[in-house]
């Protein structure tokens, strides 16, 4: 494994560092490489229950790598442009998607194209005050990609989506807040504990139950109502044979705070 992403565990806690700061965490080949690694580890982890997801130096992340990555992506031919989207972008993507734990981008100085992208494509994003996002991707003749068209339009809706899409402009982090695109707003110098805290205290809760939920919660736009029911059905009843189902049960009616274990 290279270092264009860094990992430690803090407890019950993964923190995965985008780390290129020298140019504020631009997406390259090599990034996307590391994060599909890390992500199968922290999956496969059980001791890992939460995961903060931030970046190195002045930013959370500038976007692509312009010079390398896009220069080259622009070369291949279309068929190849497919299988690269799927076999190295999608990859990892949907491992950070589908993990079934609860994900939080502490985001700072520059969350823009596929900073932006990424930051969506985690449950909870908390930024820094001074925090500047983009959905810049036009600028350099692209549609948005890393999910960020599927995440822009079930967040702001499609005329919103359209706007912030089409004409790339710049908005601050209260207009990130306002636009339900970021969850909280805090002070600069505190985004990674604020971040740190909420993960710690989720890593304490029921697990397969987060997981479960964010799974219901991503189908849930594109369902009617009766298949929604069918999925709910399914996955209550598997969450209630977990261990952390029937502690809950009994920290109730003992009248205790609950242990949950994520099992």
């Amino acid at each position: 494994m290279g270092n264009t992403v860094l990992f430690e565990q803090n407890g019950k806690v993964g923190i995965i560092t985008l780390n290129r700061p020298e140019v504020v965490n631009a997406v390259n080949e090599e990034m996307q490489v590391e994060l599909a690694e890390i992500l199968l580890q922290v999956k496969n982890n059980e001791n890992i229950r939460a995961v903060v997801l931030t970046g190195a130096g002045p930013g959370f992340c500038a976007g692509g790598d312009v010079k390398r990555m896009l220069a080259n992506f622009a070369k291949t031919p279309a068929d190849q442009r497919a299988t690269l989207m799927e076999n190295l972008v999608h990859n990892w993507l949907t491992l950070l998607i589908n993990l079934e734990k609860p994900v939080i981008s502490a985001v700072h100085g520059y969350a823009v194209g596929a900073g932006l992208s990424i930051a969506l494509a985690t449950d909870i994003i908390i930024a820094a005050r001074s925090t500047i996002f983009s959905m810049a991707f036009a600028q350099v003749g692209l549609l948005p990609d890393l999910s960020g068209l599927f995440f822009m339009a079930r967040t702001l809706g499609v005329h919103r989506a359209k706007e912030l899409i089409f004409t790339a402009d710049r908005f601050s982090a209260e207009k990130a807040y306002e636009l339900g695109i970021v969850n909280r707003v805090v002070d600069d110098d505190l985004y990674l504990d604020e971040a740190m805290n909420l993960a710690k205290q989720l890593a304490e809760g029921p697990t397969r139950a987060y997981g479960y939920a964010k799974k219901l919660l991503h189908l849930a736009p594109s369902l009617d109502l009766n298949t929604f029911f069918e999925y709910e059905r399914l996955y209550q009843s598997l969450v209630a044979e977990t261990e952390d189902y029937r502690e809950g049960v009994n920290a109730f009616i003992e009248k205790r705070p609950p242990k949950f274990k994520g099992r």
